[in-house]
């Protein structure tokens, strides 16, 4: 007697095919919700189970959707941080290069010379230009490590989800 109370109120395969029950779940799924839950099982329950189901999908998708823009963002600022260092590497050679030159323009022509004022030049100038990669491998450094730290929190949230 208890067993059918227990089950009084399940659908059949043909009623569930005709009830809105089939457009929230499949048969399997509600025949094992509704033997666990009896006739506590209604529309309206399966009906906020499949709500929270795709919440917690929507979630899932928006956490890693996020975690995959931290990502690619992190990956760009990785790339813009080598390119800047390649530009402070090639300007560091070209003010060693110009210091040679300097050197050499006095050494041998003396500082009076205009092969020394165009060596100075070309020294001031290459100068300049390691000063601003300097600057911009400062600024290409602190976003790689801003996009790093903020895919790592990415990362973790996507953890806890």
């Amino acid at each position: 007697m208890s067993k059918v109370n227990q089950t009084q109120g399940i659908l059949t395969e043909q009623q569930f095919n005709a009830s809105p029950f089939k457009s929230v779940m499949s048969y399997k799924d509600y025949l094992d919700k509704a033997l666990k839950l009896g006739s506590a099982f209604t529309f309206a329950h399966a009906f906020a189970l499949k709500n929270a189901e795709d919440t917690t999908e929507n979630i899932n998708s928006s956490v890693k959707g996020y975690y995959m823009e931290k990502e690619a963002k992190k990956a760009e600022a990785e790339d813009e941080y080598y390119a800047a260092l390649a530009q402070y590497q090639a300007m560091k050679s070209d003010q060693k290069t110009a210091i040679r030159e300097l050197n050499y323009a006095t050494n041998i022509f003396g500082e009076n010379s205009t092969q020394y004022s165009d060596a100075l030049k070309r020294y001031n100038l290459s100068d300049k230009s390691l000063f601003n990669s300097d600057v911009n491998l400062s600024i290409a450094r602190a976003h790689f490590n801003f996009a790093n730290n903020s895919a790592f929190k990415a990362f973790l949230t996507s953890r806890l989800t």
